[in-house]
């Protein structure tokens, strides 16, 4: 239990001392006064009242009163004391409420509010004791200093910042969400079309290639240029002309043309039809290793052809 002199007591142990010895008074300085360099049994330090228990006595609290009253309530501790300008002790600052700290609030308690109720006649120790309910302390405003205002005002706008913070970060992320969709969108759409224009550049590769093959196997495995200038026979055998060029099909689906110069004498008089591959073939002389280009129509049906004109 802590040690605690009398209101009138601690009123005279917070103000100046007075003098008790001889020896104090031979070493009073004009500066201060008559103050006394010894403690004396009934002087309370501030440090003693920081940290008592506090009481409520809602039936109040006798002059004579003696011992602790089975009716206090221990509603908290005192935390600090608050001084006037003048050095006067104005109120203390009592914790109550809560568990280990948790919990708790501070009110200020006038301290000329207080009672200090003595243990007993022979005993020092003392109980503050607030004449009041604890409803009351309950319902008492919460005691707030200027460092808690700022404090609060300080943690308000750390959260206003946070909060902007947060938000700015959110749209941040949105727009970054939204421009890799557009990108994906884009690159997607992109790569459709690049996927698209591969495919038409690969159907029209096909078409070339079949064109080329067509080109380069016209009639029994010869190429073109071995076919262009070859003697072309008839049916029966008789030569009927040659080879003036050979045209590849144009819609990639039928065979070529070859173009077939009829008749004349070196050169004059020819007369230029073109005739289905399909109608050519390539046949071995009986006696011979010499391959000849026969086509399945006599020379007079070819003369009888249109004229091939080049367009």
């Amino acid at each position: 239990m802590q040690k605690f002199l009398t209101s009138t007591a601690l009123a005279l142990a917070l103000a100046a001392p007075v003098a008790t010895t001889a020896y104090a008074e031979s070493q009073a300085h004009p500066m201060f006064g008559t103050a006394t360099t010894e403690g004396t049994a009934h002087d309370v330090m501030a440090s003693d009242l920081i940290g008592a228990r506090l009481y409520t006595a809602e039936n109040g609290v006798a002059d004579d009163e003696m011992g602790q009253n089975k009716d206090w309530n221990d509603v908290g501790e005192i935390h600090d004391i608050v001084l006037n300008k003048d050095g006067e002790v104005d109120y203390v600052i009592a914790d109550i409420g809560g568990f280990l700290g948790i919990g708790e609030k501070q009110v200020a308690v006038s301290m000329n509010e207080l009672k200090f109720v003595s243990d007993g006649e022979d005993s020092d120790d003392w109980f503050i004791v607030l004449p009041a309910s604890k409803a009351q302390l309950d319902e008492a405003p919460t005691y707030e200093t200027a460092m808690d205002d700022t404090m609060r005002e300080t943690g308000a706008a750390i959260n206003d910042t946070a909060e902007a913070t947060g938000n700015a970060l959110n749209k941040a992320g949105e727009d970054v969400a939204n421009a890799a969709d557009n990108a994906a969108t884009a690159t997607g759409n992109a790569m459709q079309n690049a996927g698209e224009e591969i495919s038409q550049a690969g159907d029209a590769m096909t078409k070339n290639a079949d064109s080329m093959a067509d080109e380069t196997a016209l009639t029994n495995g010869l190429t073109a240029e071995e076919l262009t200038g070859k003697r072309v026979y008839d049916a029966n055998g008789e030569w009927i002309g040659e080879v003036d060029k050979v045209l590849a099909a144009q819609d990639g689906t039928t065979a070529g043309k070859a173009v077939i110069d009829v008749g004349g004498f070196l050169g004059i008089g020819e007369k230029p039809v073109a005739v289905d591959l399909s109608n050519l073939m390539m046949k071995q002389e009986k006696d011979g290793d010499d391959m000849h280009l026969y086509v399945n129509a006599t020379k007079q049906q070819l003369e009888d052809m249109p004229t091939y004109e080049e367009s």
